[in-house]
């Protein structure tokens, strides 16, 4: 482990982005509203994401698009606005959340991954999770409401989090805290937000073209 301080100049967030194509986000959504309202809701979360963390200053941002294909897609639209666009590997979900934490905490930086699909969320939140391992706390989770986590915040690898873990399940986050305290991490857990995947998610959201 390091025992370093994080500051906002060495923090790193990173978004997992995929590009908004009919059929091919929000697919579980998709079977109840149709996969065209549903690629237009996850293309409107992708543009607040955007907007919420481009509001933070004294960051390194990076879009992770799920293929390498659509690389070139996010850098036309969003290189300009001082985002850097670094495909994720290929694998499971806990594979390429690892491999990405790695390559940031490797160049001795603080690292926030978030997706792109969480509703309810402020530039904010992200700043508490920046700000609280710069105060020596080496994980940071933003809970999600139906039981996993919408962000992890590093500033130390505690990777076996991403290991072994069924991410479909309702009690990732439950899990994910168990491994945490196992191996004595100073970590704090945020205010549980809402993502949106299913039917019921976008009806407490009161969702109306969402801003």
């Amino acid at each position: 482990m390091t025992g370093r301080r994080s500051t906002s100049l060495d923090t790193t967030v990173m978004v997992f982005v995929r590009k908004p194509q009919v059929g091919k986000v929000k697919t579980r959504l998709a079977k109840t509203v149709g996969a065209a309202f549903a690629k237009q809701i996850y293309f409107t979360l992708l543009q607040r994401t955007i907007a919420q963390v481009s509001k933070i200053r004294h960051i390194r941002k990076v879009l992770m698009p799920s293929s390498g294909r659509h690389t070139r897609w996010f850098r036309r639209r969003y290189s300009r606005l001082g985002w850097l666009v670094r495909p994720q590997v290929a694998g499971g979900l806990g594979r390429r959340m690892e491999k990405a934490m790695m390559t940031e905490l490797a160049l001795d930086r603080s690292v926030i991954l978030i997706g792109s699909d969480v509703i309810r969320y402020q530039s904010k939140d992200i700043e508490i999770a920046r700000d609280l391992l710069s105060t020596g706390i080496d994980v940071v989770l933003g809970s999600a409401l139906d039981g996993g986590y919408w962000l992890v915040a590093m500033r130390s690898q505690f990777f076996s989090i991403f290991r072994g873990i069924k991410w479909s399940q309702s009690n990732v986050l439950a899990m994910t805290v168990e491994r945490l305290e196992k191996e004595n991490c100073r970590f704090r857990v945020l205010a549980p937000r809402q993502d949106m995947d299913r039917a019921p998610d976008l009806l407490r959201s009161g969702w109306r073209g969402y801003n």
